[in-house]
This record gives C-alpha cells, structure tokens and sequence, in this order.
C-alpha cells in the first residue's frame, strides 16, 4: 500500500448534524477554513444549518459532531479528535445555547486518548424562537 505523507501542523474543523426525519437519516455537513503550519488554531467562525423540523423523537436522537481533522490535500483526512452532543441537550439550557465552555477533544478510536481542548459555543434555535 502507497504511504500517505504526513502533514505539519495542518487542521480543519468538520461540524456535521445528524439527524433522522420520518426514518430517513439526514446529514448536513460545514466545514471551516484549512489552518496551515499552526499548532494551535483559533477557529473562529460561525457555521449555521438550516432547520429541519423534527418530532419530539427524532429531536431526541439529532447529533453535532465536531471534530478537528489533519487536512493532508487530497488523501481521505486523519481524525485528530471529537466531540459529540446531543441537540436536544443544547437546546435545553437556558436560552438554547453552551457559551464558551472548554470541551475534552478526544481520539475516536477505542482509546478516546485526550488530543486537546476545544473552546465553543453552541447554540439552537427554532424560526419561532
């Protein structure tokens, strides 16, 4: 098998929902920006999906995925590590949304090794909220 080149210090944060309406798997998908030859990036962007309507069941199994990958160009990307939630816990709290909390980056293989720290704020909300 070919070896993949390694990168230096190159990331990008993949924020996918996932989401199931009327049995039918949805998955809406952002990317940020790639950040070159930075070991420690400030991804400060702002991502928005476009809201689905979801029953009180499917709201209960909707998932934000982020995660940091190593961007090496045109090979299938390396999961440095994640962070996973559930939506309906977000949009729970008070005024739907975690503001600037620290969150545990962790490897997703079995190990879920701590890689790093994510700083975030989340947020959900409806049209009519």
């Amino acid at each position: 098998p070919a070896r993949r080149p390694t990168c230096n210090a190159v990331a990008k944060l993949v924020l996918s929902l996932r989401t199931v309406v009327e049995g039918d798997p949805e998955l809406f998908i952002r990317h940020s920006r790639v950040y070159r030859e930075l070991n420690s990036p400030t991804f400060d962007e702002h991502h928005i999906f476009p809201w689905v309507e979801l029953s009180h069941e499917e709201l209960e199994e909707a998932r934000l995925t982020i995660q940091i990958e190593d961007d090496c160009g045109s090979f299938e990307n390396d999961v440095i590590g994640r962070v996973e939630f559930d939506v309906k816990e977000i949009y729970n709290k008070d005024a739907h949304e975690i503001f600037g909390r620290w969150f545990a980056l962790l490897a997703p293989d079995v190990s879920k090794t701590l890689q790093g720290f994510l700083r975030l704020s989340l947020v959900v909300l409806k049209p009519d909220d």
